[in-house]
């Protein structure tokens, strides 16, 4: 609670205990989210073990724009707090496989696995890399662990740079009318 306000919050704490990165997650859920929380309105990364770090939390993750939110503000490391049930559970980790490889860098899902509230949630936790190969993944709950070999984020920017190279910050949508009267919508690249 903030402001007598509810967020669905994730806090990421350093190894000295210390919270690093407080983020409230920004795309809420129609089913359970929107009658209990009001949504976040800004992405954050904070520094860990010389990496920076963002957080976005389950249906974040199904939105480019939110990857390249923190892909903007330099981010080496996406983490993924999940809790998507079955049958879309390889939903968010072909997503996340996705959000890695268009903002070159490590991206790693944790979600939640076994029964709730009458929903199955799969697991199908997964570590990715900056080119969008999975480096590791856990299907049946059990712990895994994964090295993340930080000079991957440089080798997969030396040919192009998506963040460089993009057009545009944001799209804007614009209603067009051709001269034969049809009203179309139409993405625009500004300026």
């Amino acid at each position: 609670m903030a402001g007598g306000r509810a967020y669905n919050t994730a806090l990421l704490i350093d190894r000295s205990g210390r919270v690093a990165l407080k983020y409230r997650k920004t795309h809420l859920w129609p089913d359970t989210d929107w009658d209990v929380f009001d949504a976040g309105s800004q992405y954050a990364v904070c520094e860990i073990n010389s990496l920076r770090v963002g957080v976005l939390i389950c249906y974040d993750i199904e939105f480019p724009e939110t990857a390249r939110s923190l892909g903007l503000l330099d981010t080496d490391l996406i983490l993924v707090l999940d809790g998507n049930m079955d049958p879309y559970g390889s939903v968010h980790r072909r997503a996340v496989i996705s959000r890695a490889m268009e903002n070159q860098c490590f991206a790693v899902l944790v979600n939640r696995i076994g029964q709730g509230k009458g929903l199955s949630f799969p697991g199908e936790s997964v570590a990715v890399d900056p080119f969008g190969n999975v480096l590791v993944e856990s299907v049946d709950g059990h712990p895994v662990r994964v090295t993340l070999e930080v000079e991957q984020i440089e080798e997969s920017r030396k040919a192009y740079r998506y963040l460089r190279d993009r057009r545009g910050s944001p799209l804007g949508a614009e209603r067009v009318t051709s001269e034969d009267g049809v009203v179309n919508t139409v993405s625009v690249i500004p300026g």
